[in-house]
């Protein structure tokens, strides 16, 4: 019993002291347990937490890059053109720091060589069409009838008629683009204050004499802010006049070409300011050169009369434009030829490579003068005229410039000389319009831009 007893209470003795340190094992598992369970519920709290905010990051990241690439895809390529009237290729050897710049910055022609005649009104068209002036039509800064025996006597008056700019089969790029969907606008631009095809740019100023370059890149850059322009034509006539007036390399020419290039540099500072410097295509052109005049020739009196002509256009310029009665072509024909320092064209001897023969608003005589020389026809008083153009376009006096930069021009690249007419389809090309019939050849062009 005895022994019996013994081991029952040393049993339960064990069975004490197991269920002891069963408990506090229980105890010990069951605080660990139990800490355990508090921790890992917040573990898991934090985990899925931080996972959520980086699967709404990713996708947040992917919303942002879809919405850009889409804005990209969407987003119409953008050009503004900044005509210089008169700016000569060699910028008549004054620093530029501005188009210096933009050169640098992109691409620049050796020089670009006007259409013949080397006028404004001729060249801005034929960079706006990609035609000659026998193919466009505006074949002088005057308009004329040669039936009627009118004319316009200066470059303004032409601005509003319409029937001179608008001709068959001719669509300058501001209608061509707004047709495509694009929104166009013409500041002061020859053509963009007519209706051409019963349309009109979007947006127009109208010519005005005292306009700077500051106030058109103001108006440009609304334009392009406001109303979400895509193409824009700019033109300043300031450099021009006053070359006319006080002749090249003079005091006052020098310092509008200063004034031209700080609206240029107006300009691109604008655009950077808007963050538009990387968006829109900015291209610099002119029209033509210029040249001191060194001889004045009246037409008249030197063996040739009003009464032997239906018309003559009065100019005082290099060219003009003749319709010798009949019976009297040939004896003008041949007194013009004795004439030193010009040359005399009957219509069908015009030289090919004027492109200047087939058009029917050009009359039957053609007299062009040499490099310097102007004749004054018809004109009764003496003109203050220091300085023109308008003489033969292969004279490197008369050339012009090209220069742009943007997303689509290579930077630092230098062009060999082009013909303006090339202009119109390296546009249409950056905008993606198809082109209209033309003169141009892309081929010529396309090496400045990058695709």
């Amino acid at each position: 019993m005895a022994n019996s007893v013994n081991y029952h209470v040393l049993e339960s003795e064990m069975d004490s002291m197991l269920h002891d340190t069963d408990d506090a094992t229980l105890k010990e598992e069951t605080h660990s347990h139990s800490i355990g369970m508090r921790k890992t519920p917040m573990k898991s709290i934090i985990i899925m937490v931080l996972s959520i905010v980086l699967v709404l990051l990713i996708l947040v990241v992917i919303g942002v890059l879809s919405v850009t690439y889409l804005n990209c895809q969407d987003e119409k390529p953008k050009i503004i053109v900044v005509l210089v009237d008169g700016l000569r290729w060699d910028l008549y050897n004054v620093s530029m720091s501005a188009l210096k710049s933009v050169a640098e910055n992109g691409v620049r022609a050796e020089s670009m060589v006007p259409t013949f005649p080397s006028l404004s009104s001729p060249n801005m068209y034929s960079i706006a069409t990609g035609l000659f002036s026998e193919s466009h039509g505006v074949v002088h800064n005057l308009v004329f009838d040669v039936e009627n025996k009118t004319q316009s006597h200066s470059f303004e008056e032409g601005l509003t008629v319409d029937y001179w700019w608008d001709q068959p089969g001719v669509e300058p790029l501001w209608i061509t683009a707004r047709r495509a969907g694009f929104k166009t606008g013409t500041i002061m631009y020859p053509g963009g204050s007519v209706s051409i095809k019963e349309m009109r740019p979007n947006k127009n100023v109208f010519y005005s004499f005292n306009a700077t370059m500051k106030d058109g890149v103001d108006i440009a850059i609304e334009w392009l802010i406001d109303d979400d322009l895509d193409l824009v034509f700019l033109y300043n006539t300031s450099l021009d006049d006053t070359l006319h007036q006080y002749g090249v390399n003079s005091p006052q020419a020098d310092a509008v070409v200063k004034e031209m290039d700080d609206g240029l540099g107006y300009l691109l500072q604008k655009l950077e300011n808007h963050t538009l410097a990387n968006s829109v295509n900015v291209i610099v052109v002119s029209d033509h050169g210029h040249h001191n005049i060194t001889e004045v020739v009246p037409l008249f009196g030197r063996g040739v009369n009003r009464d032997d002509f239906e018309f003559y256009l009065e100019v005082y310029g290099p060219m003009t434009l003749l319709q010798p009665k009949e019976e009297k072509m040939d004896d003008v024909y041949e007194t013009l030829k004795k004439i030193e320092h010009f040359h005399v064209y009957k219509k069908e001897e015009i030289p090919k490579d004027l492109h200047y023969r087939n058009n029917e608003r050009i009359p039957s005589m053609l007299i062009l003068g040499d490099l310097g020389t102007v004749l004054n026809v018809g004109l009764n008083s003496s003109s203050t005229v220091r300085s023109t153009h308008g003489w033969n376009s292969s004279y490197m006096e008369m050339h012009s410039v090209f220069y742009a930069q943007g997303p689509a021009f290579k930077e630092g690249f230098m062009s060999k000389s082009f013909t303006n007419v090339d202009v119109y389809p390296l546009m249409c090309k950056i905008l993606g319009v198809t082109p209209r019939p033309n003169n141009g050849t892309l081929d010529i062009v396309q090496n400045m831009l990058t695709t």
